[in-house]
């Protein structure tokens, strides 16, 4: 192309054998990663508004490192140093206008990462996902269109990640900068940064080209094309008589060649004269259904030059997960202290920690809750008095089996605060009340429990899953600032699983980030903990507590957001907090979060702009390496197990194959896996809900709790053992419906085995069906219709031909809330002073289901207590 210049081959840098040449003398250029290049000059030719920047790279080691944009500039700097591969220019001046540098393609570590700056001085860079394997080779390519604005990966002709800036921002198109390979230079030619490794068919293209272009042409060599500026085959070190020179040939006609630098030399040969061939026969086969939870990926694959290959697996879920809830529980010291209520606000007990939990407990199932963090102070007096640390024990116990009834209970994790340490506020301090109750003891046989730093559990981790999306929490106790000495290795020490655990979407919680207000200024360790961290992509979420009131804020680092939030009510609100939470609902569907806070014990919401709030998140699922199978022979088929899918739900995966020197990439298959649940319909009323008519007070509903006209309360339904002891076998949450149907599902290993079933509501006697019965799919129990459905006529007749649950079962006479199978004075006592109280809303206390506690409900107890009633259970 006339007016395109070639290559200047600067420092000399060795030609060798081409990415995928047909015959044996083809080459590439290889740099040493220390001084050797290529030039393209000034290269005016070679500007652009819109691009497409392509290369095949063989990354063979660390190189150096450049930036793009000086502090703060919105470019690659500091910790994101980017190594050049195709660059026009680099951080030079802001003015005048033509020294600002026009696209930057490059590696962040071993990610892609690509950059540009507009005239006015801004960058805009963008870092991958993958991680590119070393000694293989890789092709890469970035585009932009100023229009749209969406910055574009590719990887091997698959698009890594997206990133959208805006609209109609314009690159500095008129950059004197000049343009080369595996370096970027000033206006005035000072190179900086070096790419170790080789390179081959480079290509610079002033248009946006297409997914399916890149991919139909990423592996040819393509010396033409509407919009290509210029293309560098890196075949001349092939050529008879340049096996010394120092001139790389541009293919578009008329474009000016470039020179080797340093004294390389050509290196001529062929590495591979065929990429592997496509995989082929996946199993499971494209747009396979009823594939098991826990498949094994299997596909053959083959080279034309046989040996031995390497398969990267790929995979994600398809369709957005489910809505789930994470809860924070701010500062409970106020609870939990001894004496009880002698906080600033006064009133603070522990009854307001255990309604807490016991209503996340209750709204397990019908929330999504999949994560609890308590956010550090979680007593008042650190290792001086233990019974606060009780206190805080029975509170949490709410939340773990067999009070949830799942094996593990609802994971969570507490940070600890600076009145959990001793001294106060000391970090390199002892914390053994924390240790003791909540130390690696508690959780270590935990499935979710990840482990923890250094010799105790101040600093640890957790790993869950919610919505088809894999976490990571990692709790940090409290630094005063950011500038303590032990703060480093921890930093390190979270840095490290962040990036281990990279295909996992993080959340760091620590006492002490953020002060109030939006958006909040970091305070203590905040920016220090941010800035280390920031540079890992899959960190999404920052929690904290410690400061009374609420704030948040939002920060951008190389197109990923991290939203920092804190809330803490045990100052200037009554009751030392009034138990207020917060409830952060994730909606995959959406990429959207959704904060709002409430109190489970005065069954009241805030609702101003700082309590109640959207935030977006980026929880679409994208591609992740989920294992490699290594020496897999030419030929055969190999396989990798993907375990623990969710049931019925749809995913995509494909394989990367390579022999050592190319790689191809197989096509996109789809398979849906099975729903191995079974249903069992039942149907109850409960005494009083009941209103009439075969129809229950919609209480769920009522108090706003569900979006569900129909929803009268949650219950857990449980399977035992048909023979003595009857031991529990499964357990569940479902919703009750005003028309007492419920539909509740268990795992299909239950089919054809022969259970009693246990009904449990959060003021009803325990109520045990009458006879055990062979689970099947869809079996149908109704309690409504004869007394002798229950074990033992356990049933309250409702006077118009039903029956019901016995209710009023609300206390042990010690801890309200912890059932004991009988109704009897003491949960009279509670619903009475509960009623003197004036206590109303969501609470075990409201018997009758109408979300007030009064006359009705203590009636309806005391006559309940007078006919001794109690759990009847064979």
């Amino acid at each position: 192309m006339a007016g395109s210049p070639a290559l200047s081959l600067v420092n000399n840098p060795n030609w060798g054998t081409g990415f995928n040449q047909t015959v044996a003398l083809g080459s590439y250029v290889d740099l040493d990663g220390v001084s050797q290049y290529v030039t393209f000059g000034a290269g005016a030719g070679l500007n652009a508004s819109a691009f497409t920047l392509e290369a095949w790279i063989n990354i063979e080691g660390t190189g150096v490192t450049t930036t793009t944009s000086g502090a703060g500039g919105g470019g690659f700097e500091g910790s994101t140093s980017v190594i050049p591969i195709l660059t026009k220019g680099r951080g030079e001046a802001e003015t005048p206008a033509n020294v600002n540098m026009n696209y930057f393609l490059g590696l962040v570590g071993n990610k892609l990462a690509a950059d540009f700056e507009e005239s006015t001085g801004p960058n805009h860079a963008i870092i991958g996902n993958a991680t590119i394997p070393s000694n293989v080779w890789t092709h890469v390519a970035a585009t932009y269109e100023p229009v749209t604005a969406v910055w574009k990966l590719y990887i091997n002709g698959v698009l890594d990640k997206t990133l959208d800036i805006g609209s109609n921002i314009l690159p500095a198109n008129t950059s004197i900068q000049h343009a080369g390979v595996g370096s970027a230079m000033t206006s005035t030619g000072v190179a900086a940064g070096f790419f170790n490794g080789k390179i081959d068919e480079a290509r610079i293209w002033n248009v946006e080209r297409s997914g399916s272009q890149i991919l139909a042409n990423y592996s040819t060599e393509l010396s033409s094309g509407t919009g290509l500026l210029g293309r560098w085959g890196f075949n001349d070190g092939s050529a008879a008589g340049f096996c010394n020179g120092t001139t790389a040939s541009n293919s578009i006609g008329g474009g000016v060649n470039g020179t080797l630098m340093n004294g390389a030399v050509w290196v001529i040969g062929s590495f591979s004269a065929s990429a592997p061939n496509q995989p082929s026969n996946p199993s499971p086969a494209d747009n396979a259904t009823n594939v098991s939870t826990s498949p094994d990926l299997c596909v053959s694959v083959s080279d034309p030059n046989g040996g031995n290959l390497t398969v990267n697996f790929y995979a994600r879920p398809l369709t957005p997960g489910n809505k789930f809830t994470i809860i924070g529980l701010p500062d409970t010291q106020y609870y939990t202290e001894e004496p009880q209520g002698q906080n600033s606000s006064g009133g603070g007990h522990n009854g307001i920690f255990k309604a807490q939990t016991q209503w996340i407990a209750n709204h397990r199932i019908d929330s999504s809750i999949a994560f609890v963090v308590q956010l550090g102070d979680c007593s008042q007096n650190g290792d001086a008095n233990i019974i606060e640390w009780q206190r805080a024990d029975t509170a949490m116990k709410n939340i773990e089996f067999p009070h949830v009834p799942i094996p593990h209970g609802i994971p969570y994790g507490i940070c600890v605060g600076n009145h959990d340490q001793t001294a106060g506020g000391n970090p390199d301090g002892n914390s053994n009340y924390y240790n003791q109750f909540f130390g690696t003891s508690r959780f270590s046989t935990r499935n979710y429990y990840g482990g923890h730093y250094g010799g105790n559990n101040d600093n640890h981790y957790e790993l869950f899953r919610a919505g088809g999306i894999d976490f990571i929490h990692i709790s940090i106790e409290y630094y005063p600032n950011g500038t303590t000495a032990s703060l480093q290795p921890v930093l390190d020490w979270a840095d490290a699983l962040l990036k281990t655990h990279s295909n996992r979407r993080g959340i760091i919680s620590s006492h002490n980030l953020l002060t109030t207000g939006n958006p909040a200024s970091f305070q203590g360790p905040g920016q220090k903990i941010y800035d280390d961290l920031k540079d890992n992509p899959n960190l999404m979420l920052m929690l904290a507590g410690h400061v009374s009131g609420e704030g948040r804020r939002s920060d951008t680092f190389s197109g990923n957001t991290v939203h920092t939030i804190m809330a803490d009510y045990q100052s200037g609100y009554v009751n030392g907090g009034n138990g207020y939470l917060r409830i952060m609902q994730f909606i995959p569907a959406q990429n959207l979060l959704s904060v709002k806070t409430y109190s489970p014990y005065s069954n009241t919401s805030f609702t101003g702009t700082s309590s109640q709030f959207t935030l977006p998140v980026n929880l679409s699922p994208g591609f992740q390496l989920i294992g490699t199978n290594s020496n897999v022979p030419s030929g055969s088929t190999t396989c990798l197990q993907w375990p623990s899918l969710e049931p019925g739900t749809e995913y995509e995966w494909f394989v990367e194959v390579s022999d050592g020197t190319t790689t191809t990439t197989g096509p996109v298959w789809s398979f849906t896996t099975e729903n191995p649940l079974v249903s069992l319909n039942l149907r109850l009323f409960l005494q009083g809900f009941y209103t009439g008519n075969e129809e229950m007070q919609a209480t769920l509903y009522s108090s706003g709790l569900s979006t569900d006209p129909t929803a009268c309360d949650s219950i857990t339904v449980e399977l035992h053992n048909s023979t003595p002891t009857h031991n529990l076998e499964y357990s569940t949450r479902a919703l009750l419906h005003t028309d007492g149907s419920c539909t509740v599902t268990f795992p299909s290993s239950v089919t054809g085995n022969s259970y009693y079933l246990a009904v449990h509501h959060r003021n009803a006697l325990e109520t045990w069906n009458d006879a055990p019965v062979t689970m099947q799919n869809n079996l149908v129990l109704d309690f409504t219709t004869a007394i002798n459905k229950a074990y033992g006529n356990n049933l309250a007749p409702l006077g118009d031909g039903f029956f019901a649950l016995w209710s009023s079962d609300v206390s042990d006479g010690t801890s309200p809330g912890l059932q004991d199978g009988f109704i009897e004075s003491t949960d009279y006592s509670e619903i009475e002073n509960a009623s003197q109280q004036f206590i109303s809303g969501y609470t075990i206390y409201d018997i009758t289901g109408d979300n007030l506690v009064e006359s009705g409900d203590y009636s309806l107890v005391e006559n309940n207590s007078q006919l001794f009633l109690i759990a009847a259970r064979p």
